[in-house]
């Protein structure tokens, strides 16, 4: 899942307004992806702002910018930052309106532990 967005002012790149951006869904990955990047500093993963730009760096993906850094995503203008925060908090909730559709899905199905039916199999016809 990732949410799409467009930075108000844009990151420049090599010269270029970089404007159209997408931030995905985060997942441990991205974490293990901050901390085994080479061209992260990990001795300032100790400071919150950096440990923080360093994730979004790992879920950003810019039109025009080959790479994000820790730094660039620092460097961000503040209508910029509050566009990438907002494109954060409706993908949150949209990854949190998923599992809980999931989950009521869920409950609605009683599933394999419960009656040996999976999604699609009827309880009668488990078992032969």
């Amino acid at each position: 899942m990732d949410e799409k967005g467009t930075f108000p002012e844009g990151m420049i790149v090599n010269g270029a307004v970089c404007k159209t951006f997408s931030l995905a869904e985060e997942n441990f990955g991205h974490t293990l992806g901050m901390i085994n990047n080479p061209d992260i500093d990990v001795v300032r993963l100790d400071d919150p702002k950096y440990n923080s730009a360093a994730l979004f760096a790992q879920r950003l993906t810019v039109e025009g910018a080959p790479v994000i850094t820790p730094d660039m995503v620092i460097g961000l203008s503040g209508p910029d930052g509050r566009a990438l925060i907002n494109a954060s908090v409706t993908l949150e909730m949209r990854r949190l309106h998923f599992r809980k559709e999931v989950a009521g899905a869920q409950k609605n199905d009683a599933g394999p532990l419960e009656n040996g039916a999976g999604p699609g199999v009827s309880a009668e016809h488990v078992g032969g």
